[in-house]
């Protein structure tokens, strides 16, 4: 008994929609990737848990001791006067750090080299770059 045209048609219909569909995920699949880390929630590149460094384009970079102080930090930071803005410690640029917490402003590091090696404090997220 000969298989009716009307079936080879149904078989050959649903091959296409389903290979069309496994190729469209395919390509979307691969469309997203991408060479750019990817960034958290907040916007920093770099994850809790992992190391990056610490710079802001200036010799000296402000690390706030409580996450409080890191609104106040960052516009000392702009017009470059740290008075009043208490309590921080100072790292040089460029300074390897471990990101151990994310806040709601900022990230708290553990600093991992210079002088001030195993202080923590709070930087702003964009402060914090891939190591």
């Amino acid at each position: 008994m000969p298989i009716p045209r009307w079936a080879k048609d149904v078989v050959v219909v649903t091959v296409c929609i389903f290979g069309g569909i496994y190729l469209l995920l395919f390509i979307g699949s691969r469309a997203f990737s991408s060479k750019t880390p990817p960034k958290n929630a907040e916007g920093s590149l770099v994850a809790a848990g992992s190391e990056g460094r610490l710079s802001t384009g200036s010799a000296v970079i402000p690390v706030a001791i409580d996450e409080e102080a890191l609104p106040d930090l960052r516009r000392a930071a702009a017009r470059n006067d740290f008075t009043g803005v208490a309590p921080i410690f100072l790292v040089n640029d460029d300074t390897l750090v471990r990101v151990s917490e994310t806040g709601s402003a900022g990230l708290r590091v553990t600093i991992l080299a210079g002088s001030q090696k195993g202080r923590a404090g709070w930087v702003p997220f964009d402060w914090v770059k891939p190591r």
